[in-house]
Protein backbone atom coordinates (compact mmCIF):
# COMPACT_ATOMS: atom_id res chain seq x y z
CA UNK A 1 0.00 0.00 0.00
CA UNK A 2 1.36 3.42 -0.98
CA UNK A 3 1.23 6.18 1.61
CA UNK A 4 1.40 9.88 0.73
CA UNK A 5 3.76 11.69 3.08
CA UNK A 6 3.21 15.19 4.52
CA UNK A 7 4.79 17.99 2.47
CA UNK A 8 3.88 21.06 4.51
CA UNK A 9 6.85 21.52 6.83
CA UNK A 10 8.40 24.97 6.95
CA UNK A 11 11.86 23.51 7.36
CA UNK A 12 13.66 20.20 7.66
CA UNK A 13 16.74 19.45 9.74
CA UNK A 14 19.16 17.64 7.44
CA UNK A 15 21.69 16.97 10.17
CA UNK A 16 24.15 18.75 12.40
CA UNK A 17 27.70 20.02 12.34
CA UNK A 18 30.17 21.44 14.83
CA UNK A 19 32.11 24.70 14.45
CA UNK A 20 33.68 27.19 16.84
CA UNK A 21 32.92 24.92 19.79
CA UNK A 22 29.18 24.96 19.05
CA UNK A 23 26.79 22.44 17.56
CA UNK A 24 24.60 23.64 14.69
CA UNK A 25 21.53 22.17 13.01
CA UNK A 26 21.76 22.14 9.23
CA UNK A 27 18.40 23.41 7.99
CA UNK A 28 16.71 23.03 4.60
CA UNK A 29 13.93 25.57 4.04
CA UNK A 30 12.14 27.51 1.32
CA UNK A 31 12.91 31.15 0.60
CA UNK A 32 11.08 33.75 -1.42
CA UNK A 33 12.50 35.45 -4.50
CA UNK A 34 12.76 38.61 -2.40
CA UNK A 35 14.87 36.80 0.20
CA UNK A 36 17.05 35.32 -2.54
CA UNK A 37 17.64 38.78 -4.03
CA UNK A 38 18.63 40.07 -0.59
CA UNK A 39 21.17 37.25 -0.26
CA UNK A 40 22.58 37.97 -3.73
CA UNK A 41 23.15 41.57 -2.59
CA UNK A 42 25.06 40.26 0.46
CA UNK A 43 22.29 41.16 2.89
CA UNK A 44 21.08 39.01 5.78
CA UNK A 45 17.56 37.56 5.91
CA UNK A 46 15.25 36.55 8.74
CA UNK A 47 14.33 32.90 9.15
CA UNK A 48 12.05 32.59 12.14
CA UNK A 49 13.67 34.35 15.07
CA UNK A 50 17.15 34.19 13.54
CA UNK A 51 19.02 36.49 11.21
CA UNK A 52 20.88 34.43 8.61
CA UNK A 53 24.01 35.88 7.04
CA UNK A 54 26.25 34.47 4.33
CA UNK A 55 28.54 32.89 6.96
CA UNK A 56 25.78 30.45 7.94
CA UNK A 57 24.66 29.57 4.40
CA UNK A 58 25.78 26.46 2.53
CA UNK A 59 23.76 27.16 -0.61
CA UNK A 60 20.56 28.83 -1.81
CA UNK A 61 18.54 29.47 -4.96
CA UNK A 62 16.63 27.40 -7.45
CA UNK A 63 17.37 23.71 -7.19
CA UNK A 64 17.67 21.34 -10.14
CA UNK A 65 18.38 17.75 -9.19
CA UNK A 66 19.37 16.99 -12.79
CA UNK A 67 22.18 19.58 -12.60
CA UNK A 68 25.62 18.25 -11.56
CA UNK A 69 26.58 21.57 -9.93
CA UNK A 70 23.48 21.50 -7.72
CA UNK A 71 24.09 17.86 -6.80
CA UNK A 72 27.73 18.59 -5.93
CA UNK A 73 26.72 21.55 -3.74
CA UNK A 74 24.32 19.30 -1.82
CA UNK A 75 26.76 16.39 -1.53
CA UNK A 76 29.53 18.67 -0.21
CA UNK A 77 27.54 19.75 2.85
CA UNK A 78 29.50 18.60 5.87
CA UNK A 79 27.26 16.70 8.26
CA UNK A 80 28.59 15.28 11.50
CA UNK A 81 26.86 11.98 12.18
CA UNK A 82 29.00 11.56 15.31
CA UNK A 83 29.88 8.06 14.10
CA UNK A 84 26.81 6.78 15.91
CA UNK A 85 23.72 7.01 13.75
CA UNK A 86 22.61 8.33 10.41
CA UNK A 87 19.38 10.11 9.55
CA UNK A 88 16.16 8.08 9.66
CA UNK A 89 13.96 8.31 6.57
CA UNK A 90 11.05 6.16 5.38
CA UNK A 91 12.05 2.90 3.72
CA UNK A 92 10.93 2.45 0.12
CA UNK A 93 10.77 6.23 -0.31
CA UNK A 94 9.59 7.47 -3.73
CA UNK A 95 10.96 11.00 -4.25
CA UNK A 96 8.96 11.75 -7.42
CA UNK A 97 5.61 11.28 -5.62
CA UNK A 98 6.81 11.91 -2.03
CA UNK A 99 5.35 8.57 -0.98
CA UNK A 100 6.52 5.36 0.60
CA UNK A 101 5.29 1.82 0.35
CA UNK A 102 3.89 0.21 3.50
CA UNK A 103 4.48 -3.47 3.96
CA UNK A 104 1.82 -5.29 6.00
CA UNK A 105 0.26 -1.85 6.65
CA UNK A 106 3.42 -0.63 8.38
CA UNK A 107 5.80 2.11 7.24
CA UNK A 108 9.35 0.94 7.58
CA UNK A 109 12.24 3.27 8.21
CA UNK A 110 15.86 3.11 7.22
CA UNK A 111 19.00 4.77 8.48
CA UNK A 112 21.17 6.53 5.92
CA UNK A 113 24.37 8.55 5.78
CA UNK A 114 23.72 9.50 2.14
CA UNK A 115 23.28 13.29 2.08
CA UNK A 116 21.49 13.20 -1.28
CA UNK A 117 18.84 10.76 0.03
CA UNK A 118 18.43 12.89 3.14
CA UNK A 119 18.13 16.05 1.03
CA UNK A 120 15.54 14.54 -1.32
CA UNK A 121 13.37 13.39 1.57
CA UNK A 122 13.65 16.78 3.29
CA UNK A 123 12.99 18.60 0.01
CA UNK A 124 9.78 16.58 -0.36
CA UNK A 125 8.81 17.34 3.26
CA UNK A 126 8.96 21.10 2.58
CA UNK A 127 6.89 20.76 -0.60
CA UNK A 128 9.69 20.84 -3.23
CA UNK A 129 9.73 24.64 -3.45
CA UNK A 130 11.41 26.38 -6.37
CA UNK A 131 13.76 28.45 -4.16
CA UNK A 132 15.55 26.87 -1.20
CA UNK A 133 18.21 27.66 1.35
CA UNK A 134 20.47 25.35 3.33
CA UNK A 135 21.99 27.05 6.34
CA UNK A 136 23.29 26.31 9.80
CA UNK A 137 21.55 27.43 12.96
CA UNK A 138 22.95 27.26 16.47
CA UNK A 139 21.42 24.31 18.30
CA UNK A 140 20.26 25.85 21.57
CA UNK A 141 18.82 23.66 24.28
CA UNK A 142 15.75 25.89 24.53
CA UNK A 143 15.20 26.12 20.77
CA UNK A 144 11.49 25.81 19.84
CA UNK A 145 10.56 23.23 17.23
CA UNK A 146 8.38 25.53 15.10
CA UNK A 147 9.00 29.17 14.24
CA UNK A 148 7.17 31.67 12.12
CA UNK A 149 9.05 32.49 8.95
CA UNK A 150 9.61 36.17 8.28
CA UNK A 151 11.36 38.26 5.66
Amino acid sequence: MEIKLPNDRRRYIIGETCANGRTYNIILSHITERQEQALIKGESIRMGNNTISNQEIYCYGKVDLDNDNDLNAIENIEINFNGIKGKIIPANYDFDNHMCTAINNLIGHSETYDILKIFKYGYGCIGKPEHIIIYREWKAITQPLWREEAV
